[in-house]
């Protein structure tokens, strides 16, 4: 057979051009990669698939301790912690101080501990992964983080988070009172309104608490005069000793957490009448409003001021007994009716007119006033 000429030609690359150097074809090959081992890593850098096998639960494999470094064992420990994998952690950070020795495992910051326990709070847990988060937070808090920090935060929602982990537990009541001696307002807010939570496990700290009725931030007296109220009757006796206080706002807290108390602090509707007289406008405020709560017995405290009070009070006096109502609230100012204090009688009277149909019962009583013009 005869060959072509396009066929007879050599088979393999073609020549170089007329005047071109020659590359040998062994020259023309990649830059080798230069090889590492394990000495020349970084010991700064984690290993990021120890790192990421932890973060999805995968356990670490045999002899980790002696072959990762410690950067490799803090970002495993906090990868398995944001994700709750609590079953790497209990690998990670063994219980017992023996075996963390043997293991060599690291010691987490305040500021990463403070951190973890802050997304745990702040984020919803998906439903199958509640308790994986619950038993996170334990472990966060038996490590050392911050309950302070928390209560302190600035936002509610992980406030309000703080206040139900602060009521949580054995000894939640003597955590929740150490808290309220804190420097920081938000701090002693918080403590107050986990105290509220605790019921009459918290009565042993009503003391306390009512000393923070005085307290210079409006939040906190607001809280602890909340939770007083929410603790009952109980909590009453040291709420009157309040009412006396030289400062006005712990007066008018003091009245608020009475009120909160309803009827259960109505033995007390005495001592609060008695600052329907008071000189700072919001105190009577407070007291009147404290009083309606307490219920139609505490008409008859009201009057009885309204007969001795100066004239400067008997408005805030006689809108007390208004407010009160009913037919004890009508009764009780009959007497006030036959006063020999012209002013005393006008207010009785004007209290009469607005209680209506309550005081039908008590018209006869009016009747000798038509003529009072002196």
């Amino acid at each position: 057979m005869v060959m072509s000429q396009a066929t007879s030609r050599k088979i393999g690359p073609a020549l170089p051009p007329r005047g071109a150097t020659h590359i040998a074809f062994t020259e023309v090959h990649e830059k080798p990669h230069p090889k590492t081992g394990p000495g020349d890593s970084d010991p700064q850098a984690p290993d990021a698939l120890s790192v990421s096998n932890c973060r999805r639960g995968e356990l670490p494999p045999s002899g980790w301790s002696n072959k990762w470094s410690p950067a490799t064992k803090r970002a495993s420990l906090l990868g398995a912690l944001e994700e709750s994998q609590m079953h790497v952690v209990y690998a990670l950070r063994p219980h017992s101080d023996v075996w963390q020795e043997s293991v060599r495992a690291v010691q987490l910051e305040q500021a990463e501990l403070d951190r973890l326990l802050r997304e745990k709070v702040a984020t919803k847990p998906r439903p199958t992964q509640k308790q994986r988060v619950k038993e996170a937070i334990q472990w966060l808090l038996e490590a050392g983080a911050s309950l302070e920090a928390l209560c302190a935060d600035a936002s509610p929602e992980v406030r309000k988070s703080a206040a139900s982990l602060l009521a949580e537990g054995e000894g939640a009541a003597g955590r929740c009172a150490a808290l309220l001696q804190s420097d920081d307002a938000t701090s002693r807010s918080t403590a107050a309104e986990a105290l509220g939570r605790l019921g009459k496990d918290a009565g042993a700290y009503g003391a306390q608490l009512a000393q923070l009725l005085g307290d210079a931030d409006t939040t906190v007296r607001m809280t602890v005069t909340a939770t007083l109220g929410k603790l009952g009757g109980s909590m009453a006796k040291h709420c009157v000793e309040k009412l006396e206080s030289e400062k006005p706002r712990e007066r008018e807290a003091a009245c608020e957490a009475l009120g909160l108390m309803g009827t259960a602090a109505s033995e007390h509707a005495a001592a609060v009448a008695e600052l329907l007289q008071d000189s700072d406008w919001q105190v009577p405020t407070a007291a009147a409003s404290a009083l309606k709560r307490m219920g139609p017995c505490a008409a008859r405290h009201c009057a009885e001021v309204l007969g001795r009070c100066r004239v400067l009070s008997r408005p805030a006096v006689s809108e007390a007994i208004v407010r009160i109502g009913g037919v004890e609230a009508a009764e009780s100012l009959v007497p006030l009716l036959s006063s020999r204090n012209e002013g005393v009688r006008q207010h009785a009277c004007e209290c009469m007119g607005q209680l209506g149909a309550e005081a039908k019962a008590f018209v006869q009583f009016l009747v000798p006033l038509k003529e009072d013009l002196t």
